[in-house]
């Protein structure tokens, strides 16, 4: 059980996993059951943010719940290597980090998608 999986407002894509349909091709963290590549990555990534554990990077915010999941979803339904997903993984925070640092202002209250950013890092991770 992970902690995260019992928050209420966590709950709406938990139970959107569970009902949609599609190929077992991914792991969701909380059950260990097979879903969709997109389905294990939302479910993953949203578990990773739920308890604020993320680490922070100043300027791309929580890059390893949004590159992490969808790197190992698709890792997993790839067969990817371990040297593969970790080469991924990299690629996907450093495009966070450089979108990132194209979108600071400057300004002291730093206001930040993190959406933009994680577009970035997700068509960052499958390239190699």
């Amino acid at each position: 059980q992970l902690l995260g999986a019992t928050l209420p407002t966590v709950q709406p894509v938990l139970r959107l996993a569970e009902t949609q349909g599609g190929i077992p091709e991914a792991t969701m963290a909380h059950t260990g059951r097979r879903t969709t590549v997109s389905q294990a990555a939302g479910v993953n990534g949203t578990l990773g943010h739920s308890c604020e554990y993320d680490y922070a990077h100043a300027l791309a915010w929580g890059t390893a719940s949004a590159v992490v999941p969808a790197a190992l979803a698709l890792a997993e339904r790839e067969g990817a290597p371990g040297r593969d997903l970790v080469t991924a993984v990299a690629a996907g925070v450093q495009v966070m980090a450089l979108l990132g640092a194209a979108n600071a202002t400057g300004s002291s209250i730093l206001v930040f998608d993190e959406i933009d950013a994680g577009i970035g890092g997700h068509t960052a991770r499958p390239v190699r």
